[in-house]
């Protein structure tokens, strides 16, 4: 969950329902999960304090 800070933990058991009544199971992610950004594929990686790391998936072109 994204708090107020912009830090990312993690949801507990209780929460995780909670939000998922609430309808928001597509802002919830998982690691290992394949998500799509800006038409590219791409694989969640890890989770940081701040930030989530994607891997790109083959096929998925990466302009820098």
């Amino acid at each position: 969950m994204q708090e107020d800070t912009g830090n990312l933990r993690q949801l507990s058991t209780d929460e995780l329902f909670r939000e998922t009544e609430k309808g928001n199971e597509d802002l919830i992610f998982y690691t290992g999960e394949t998500v799509q950004v800006k038409g590219g594929d791409f694989r969640i990686k890890s989770f940081g304090r701040k930030m989530m790391v994607l891997e790109g998936l083959p096929g998925t072109r990466i302009r820098t």
